[in-house]
């Protein structure tokens, strides 16, 4: 039996039927909607689910006539045409699907429906490059989160790769943390392509290999970094791309301004200098200055607007305004004390 979309169907966003959807059959409908048709074991493997849980969510939306059942003979509709390779690179970051974004794992996947993709998508290859990489024979557990960080998050098997020796590099010999590590970077920072996963390691590499300088330059000693720590050094060396001896630089001036080390106030020292357009320590040093330099200039014009404010309120302030006031307030006090007297007059 063959399933497609009611063309009388009520928008969802207008069916009062959306809330009473579950997980699958949200997933069933979706990937109907993909497919233009489909049988319930095709949707079971589309939307990761059993074919008797595709088939009650068929029933469920046949209910709510959101769903027919397509007649002997009728042609399948056309589904929407898919994004191109072009224009999903477009797209930041990757999309995902709803459920996967909001808990952060792949969807759990049997080992016949694992097989089937393995199959489909020629990934025998791929798989044994990995177990390569990772210098281990994976379980079936670990080669359904291989298979599905391709086919759930859409990474390419190259990115997949890099990302298992990143990972089995620093020790962390699980396919499990490569998950975590995959959800992090594709969702929380748009890390989605080989490149940008290059780059981006790169940029960890440095942060690690600088981090015991930058411990022993602010006197941190073995203690967790900040979060706050850990983004001003990694800013500092990867969008500043400054080199320890602008660090030291801006240290120095810390520690000269303040008198003590401090990070928020060297990450000021630095933005600074970004802004300013310095590379070297010699160009901070000369745009610190000609900033010297200037300051008598801005002490005298803030003498000079403080003075022309003194002036303007003493003007409200003239000699004939101050008499006026000091009758009035003369002739109020004389006229206050008569009132008293004629006062005390009358009770005595």
């Amino acid at each position: 039996m063959t399933y497609t979309l009611n063309e009388k169907r009520k928008p969802l966003a207008e069916n009062p039927v959306l809330s009473e959807a579950d997980r699958t059959e949200l997933a069933v409908l979706l990937c109907l909607q993909e497919l233009g048709c489909a049988t319930a074991a095709e949707l079971a493997r589309a939307a990761l689910c059993t074919e008797s849980d595709a088939q009650a969510a068929l029933q469920f939306w046949r209910g709510a006539r959101m769903v027919r059942v397509m007649s002997e003979g009728e042609s399948a509709p056309i589904p929407a045409a898919p994004e191109s390779e072009g224009e999903a690179e477009k797209s930041e970051p990757r999309k995902i699907h709803a459920a996967l974004r909001h808990e952060m794992k792949l969807a759990p996947m049997n080992s016949e429906y694992t097989a089937s993709l393995i199959e489909e998508h020629r990934l025998s290859a791929f798989l044994d490059a990995c177990q390569q990489t990772a210098g281990q024979i994976f379980s079936p557990h670990e080669i359904e989160i291989t298979v599905g960080l391709h086919h759930q998050l859409g990474l390419s098997p190259e990115y997949i790769l890099t990302l298992i020796a990143y990972c089995y590099g620093m020790e962390k010999r699980s396919m499990s943390y490569v998950e975590k590590v995959a959800f992090s970077f594709v969702v929380d920072r748009g890390i989605d392509t080989e490149e940008k996963l290059i780059a981006h390691i790169d940029a960890l590499d440095r942060m690690h290999s600088a981090e015991g300088k930058l411990r022993a330059l602010f006197g941190m000693g073995d203690r967790a970094l900040t979060k706050r720590e850990k983004d001003a050094f990694f800013k500092w060396l990867n969008d500043f791309s400054y080199g320890l001896d602008m660090i030291e630089a801006a240290y120095d001036k810390t520690v000269n301004n303040t008198g003590k080390a401090s990070v928020a106030y060297a990450d000021k020292i630095l933005s600074h200098w970004h802004t300013s357009g310095c590379k070297t320590p010699a160009d901070a040093e000369a745009l610190d200055a000609r900033e010297a330099a200037a300051l008598p200039d801005k002490k005298k014009k803030a003498e000079k607007e403080a003075a022309e404010r003194e002036r303007e309120k003493n003007r409200s302030f003239n000699g004939s305004d101050i008499d006026d006031i000091f009758s009035r307030a003369l002739a109020r006090s004389y006229g206050k004390s008569e009132e008293k007297k004629k006062d005390g007059g009358s009770d005595a």
